[in-house]
């Protein structure tokens, strides 16, 4: 059974880049891009070569074949081997979004709110 709140999709041609969140600065040195899988308003899976635990703080940079890009918070919620023996699928919820400093932009959840009617958005089949 499907707990997520809000729909999965997939989007040809996003990428993430992403760090663990550290007090040296919110927007150090990130990975090498990686395929986003899924993407919705709540998080985003994809796969890395990095294994990150259930729990870990990262700060994400989401590019959109549009040109936009995104940087966001989240947390770790879960991971698991991906077919390919040195790779992992992870899932990220995104922190909040709001007017706090340690919030995700308001204009980020615009953007991830009005997806859906773009054509570059094709939904997952499940």
């Amino acid at each position: 059974m499907d707990r997520r709140g809000f729909t999965r999709i997939k989007i040809q041609g996003a990428k993430i880049q992403y760090r663990r969140e550290s007090v040296r600065g919110l927007w150090g040195v990130l990975s090498k891009p990686a395929e986003v899988q899924d993407i919705s308003k709540s998080g985003l899976a994809f796969i890395t070569n990095e294994l990150l635990q259930h729990g870990d703080k990262i700060v994400m940079k989401i590019n959109f074949p549009d040109g936009k890009h995104l940087k966001l918070k989240g947390q770790i919620r879960w991971h698991q081997a991906h077919s390919s023996s040195d790779s992992f699928y992870l899932g990220v919820q995104f922190a909040p979004f709001g007017y706090r400093h340690d919030y995700n932009s308001m204009n980020a959840w615009e953007y991830l709110r009005s997806m859906e009617g773009q054509s570059i958005i094709k939904p997952e089949n499940n």
